[in-house]
């Protein structure tokens, strides 16, 4: 009796769940197991794809996962398409070897992983705890829209060519993009607490932020960071080889740069508070903040008219030109 019913559970939700559209793509939902109200959904049982899966639409359901590897007599292409999750407790998206097309999550833990493929578009709600979205030796790119309240983007084995991108709403707390040998663009909007991008070896990585705290870190990289008036620590930092170049235009109330042997650029608007700029290699910087630091820890309120020195040379140059002055003073007097 309870096999019976099992069967016949399992029956209905396959039938709820296969819709035809306009297009006749299939929406086929493969409930290999019901135990703890666990769906999944695998191509093999996918005969007319691409393949889509709505779980927990009706009724909630425990966990959904949708397994996107395909098997010998399937094709490359979007096979696996859009996945709708509203389980409670998770949501779980893996595409091997073919791409997968979009992922919309509400659940508590949200997860999606693409090996040897790209993952499409990635959507976490703000009811959600985590987001994951993590790209291994991907083919083209992969986007995330996160409003989670931790969000993590990353890939592994990037190509110059590829494309991340990632965007983290005012409900996050903790937004963190990471990655190598790629192009990286995180926008983190007003009201996430804490936004973090790491890029390594050769990639080229842009960064706008409204957030609270917001942080750039790379290494051998071309990094460019922008942060607004609604910032309140804005940091970047750059540890490459001596050929990567670094870029900061800051409005936050701090701001900081720290510059390796690469080649740096700081701006900071009349706005900011404190500017800060470290650096070992070749460096410009235009300050007008109310209060700006050099390397040797060299403090101004001028505005950028008269530019910070960030060497000794123009240090002693500028020291010599004041003696002059003073000695020309006091023969007038």
């Amino acid at each position: 009796m309870a096999l019976f019913l099992s069967l016949v559970i399992c029956v209905e939700f396959v039938t709820a769940a296969v819709l035809v559209s306009a297009t006749n793509v299939a929406v086929v939902a493969s409930c290999t197991s019901l135990i703890n109200d666990q769906c999944t959904q695998n191509l093999t049982s996918c005969l007319q794809p691409p393949c889509s899966l709505s779980c927990g639409r009706t009724s909630p359901q425990f966990s959904c996962s949708q397994d996107c590897v395909p098997s010998a007599n399937l094709t490359d292409g979007y096979l696996c398409d859009a996945l709708e999750c509203q389980a409670s407790q998770y949501c779980y998206q893996t595409c091997n070897n073919i791409n997968c097309n979009s992922s919309t999550c509400t659940s508590n833990q949200c997860t999606q992983q693409c090996f040897v493929a790209d993952c499409g578009r990635m959507v976490c709600k703000a009811d959600v705890s985590n987001c994951n979205q993590v790209a291994i030796i991907p083919k083209t790119g992969q986007a995330m829209h996160c409003a989670a309240r931790s969000c993590n983007q990353e890939c592994k084995s990037c190509k110059k060519s590829f494309l991340s991108e990632m965007t983290c709403s005012s409900t996050a707390d903790t937004c963190e993009q990471r990655g190598l040998n790629g192009k990286f663009h995180l926008n983190c909007l007003a009201g996430v607490k804490n936004c973090t991008q790491k890029t390594d070896l050769f990639s080229i990585a842009n960064m706008k932020c409204h957030g609270d705290k917001c942080v750039q870190r790379c290494f051998h990289s071309t990094c460019d960071m922008n942060c607004s008036s609604t910032v309140r620590e804005c940091a970047q930092s750059e540890d490459g080889l001596g050929s990567a170049v670094i870029t900061m235009s800051c409005d936050a109330q701090v701001c900081t740069q720290h510059c390796g042997d690469s080649r740096c650029n700081m701006i900071c608007s009349s706005s900011v508070k404190e500017c800060t700029q470290t650096c070992k290699g070749t460096c410009s910087m235009r300050c007008d903040a109310e209060v700006c630091h050099s390397d040797s820890t060299t403090t101004t309120t001028r505005p950028s008219l008269y530019p910070i020195p960030t060497n000794s040379i123009s240090k002693i140059s500028i020291d010599i030109v004041t003696l002059c002055l003073v000695g020309t003073s006091m023969v007038t007097l």
